[in-house]
């Protein structure tokens, strides 16, 4: 299965992407969606919000008319104080033509003048049923810019009915005014990286440092509630040993609340030497003054050596590397 990226070329401001305009397109920024959807995606109409003086999204309104079918289940899809920066798309042939399969929204959290903060993805709009030779794609603006622009394109089905084909987007740089519009390259899905850094505060090791980085797709984020995700890659050294992915008792998992990360769960080492954090240690084991962040929730780190059960405790760090 392929992966599909889309970078960003040069392309005039001015360029005439949509068949109606309700606000002009310089001050406005991509903020919703009504959707038509069953198996595949029948059509999309975008709203977009009114940026003002202060960079305050204000009214919303269309700028296009609705490009696809009437088929499947509309719905208006708008989430309160966030902007649309980019789509998930599943392109593959259904029943004899290429069309959309299935669709998930990125969205970023407006900040006066721009998106920022994590990246949400919505749940999937259709389900890509009975449909072959799969392409994933990614959409999306870079990092600080937002969609001004959203061209789509419908083709006909061999059953007569009208579907979604393509999606095309022009993004722009608050500060800069540049205009873009996305095409193909190939790439890999994008990913979150952080480093964690444990510094051990009792037991045999107090004083020692084991830090490490990780990363994780951003691709199977649903969005809402708790998640757990494996994590696609991850280095940890501990007491002069360096592990991987595939040398933890299992795969490291992150764990998400509404799409924000919170915390990394992972066991390793032999039963000499022991380690985890926030996992393989009851936190009721830990009992010392010092270890008592533990017993109130707090992200831990816990070790034991040769001649111990539980010998101490760490502290953990994150930091978001991109």
């Amino acid at each position: 299965m392929k992966y599909i990226h889309f970078l960003i070329i040069i392309a005039m401001a001015n360029s005439a992407l949509f068949a109606e305009t309700a606000k002009p397109i310089q001050n406005r920024v991509l903020s919703g969606l009504i959707i038509r959807h069953g198996d595949i995606v029948d059509s999309i109409r975008p709203i977009y919000g009114e940026i003002d003086a202060n960079g305050k999204i204000e009214d919303l309104a269309f700028g296009s008319a609705q490009v696809g079918g009437n088929g499947g289940t509309e719905k208006i899809v708008l989430k309160q104080g966030y902007v649309i920066v980019g789509f998930y798309m599943d392109k593959g042939n259904y029943f004899g033509a290429m069309h959309i399969g299935k669709l998930r929204i990125i969205w970023q959290k407006w900040s006066r003048i721009k998106p920022e903060g994590d990246l949400i993805l919505s749940d999937s709009y259709s389900t890509a049923n009975h449909m072959t030779d799969v392409v994933k794609i990614e959409l999306s603006a870079p990092k600080g810019s937002f969609i001004r622009g959203l061209n789509a394109s419908a083709t006909e089905h061999t059953n007569g009915d009208n579907f979604l084909s393509e999606i095309q987007i022009e993004v722009a740089n608050e500060s800069s005014k540049k205009s873009y519009i996305g095409t193909a390259a190939n790439t890999n899905t994008p990913s979150i990286t952080y480093s964690v850094e444990v510094e051990i505060i009792s037991g045999f090791n107090k004083g020692k440092i084991a830090k490490g980085n990780f990363s994780y797709n951003i691709f199977g984020i649903r969005g809402e509630g708790e998640e757990f995700l494996d994590v696609s890659e991850i280095e940890f050294t501990y007491d002069n040993d360096r592990y991987t992915r595939d040398t933890f008792d299992a795969v490291p998992k992150i764990r998400l609340i509404d799409g924000k990360f919170k915390e990394i769960q992972f066991t390793g080492g032999p039963q000499t030497k022991r380690f985890g954090i926030n996992s393989g240690f009851n936190r009721n084991q830990f009992g010392r003054d010092s270890e008592i962040f533990i017993l109130k929730g707090e992200d831990y780190f816990g070790y034991l050596n040769a001649e111990t059960y539980v010998e101490g405790a760490g502290k953990v760090k994150y930091k978001k590397v991109k």
